[in-house]
C-alpha cells in the first residue's frame, strides 16, 4: 500500500472522473479491467496503485500468487439459524446507534467530508442520508437493519455456492451445538471423538 499514490489517484478521479482512471487501467492491465466494473473506483485505484508501486499489472501479480496448496484442505461452513442471525443484527444496529453512530458520522464528515470511501458502507451511508434530511431517523434505522440483513444473506449464498466439504447449521451457539461441530470435524479427520 502506498497512501501517497492512492490519494493522488483519488484526486485524479475527482478532477477527471472514474472513466479516465478505468481507461488508464485498461491500457496497462486489460485482463484485470475486464474483471471489474467501470464504476468500482476502489478496485480501479488499488490496481493502479499496485502497478505504480511494483511496475507489474495487478492481474500478473494475482497470477503469481495463486499457487495450488500442497495440502488437502477440508472446509466447514458453520451457519447460524437465520431468525437468530437477523435478531442479532437488529440488536447490534440498536447498540451501535446507542453508542453514538450518528455522532461519529457527523464528526467524520465534518473532518473529512462526504466523499471518503468508508462512508459508502452499510451504516455510514444510511446515517449520511439521515443527516442530509433525505430519510427520517426511523427510516434510517430500518434501512441499516435491512441492508445488513441483505448483506448477510448474500454472504451466506456466496459461501453455500463455494466448494464446502461440510455445512453445519447451528440453532444457537450452545455448548451442545459447538460440541456437535467439533465432533463432526474430528470424524472428518478420522480422529477419535
Amino acid at each position: 500500500a502506498n497512501l501517497e499514490i492512492r490519494e493522488k489517484l483519488y484526486k485524479v478521479a475527482q478532477e477527471k472522473g472514474k472513466e479516465f482512471l478505468y481507461l488508464s487501467l485498461a491500457r496497462i492491465d486489460p485482463e484485470y479491467s475486464r474483471k471489474i466494473s467501470r464504476n468500482d473506483l476502489k478496485r480501479i485505484i488499488r490496481a493502479l496503485e499496485v502497478y505504480e508501486v511494483t511496475g507489474k499489472p495487478f492481474s500478473k501479480l494475482q497470477e503469481e500468487n495463486t499457487k495450488p496448496s500442497p495440502f488437502k484442505i477440508f472446509s466447514f461452513l458453520v451457519l447460524p439459524n437465520r431468525r437468530e442471525l437477523y435478531s442479532a443484527i437488529n440488536e447490534r444496529v440498536d447498540k451501535m446507534l446507542k453508542r453514538g453512530l450518528v455522532e461519529e458520522v457527523r464528526w467524520i464528515t465534518s473532518r473529512y467530508g462526504r466523499n471518503i470511501y468508508p462512508l459508502s458502507s452499510i451504516g455510514y451511508r444510511e446515517v449520511c442520508e439521515y443527516l442530509d434530511g433525505k430519510v427520517s431517523y426511523e427510516k434510517m434505522v430500518e434501512l441499516i437493519k435491512k441492508n445488513t440483513r441483505n448483506l448477510a444473506k448474500r454472504q451466506i449464498t456466496l459461501f453455500r455456492n463455494t466448494e464446502i466439504d461440510e455445512i453445519l447449521e447451528l440453532n444457537s451457539l450452545s455448548v451442545d451445538d459447538l460440541n456437535r461441530a467439533v465432533s463432526m470435524i474430528l470424524r472428518r479427520f478420522h480422529l477419535k471423538v
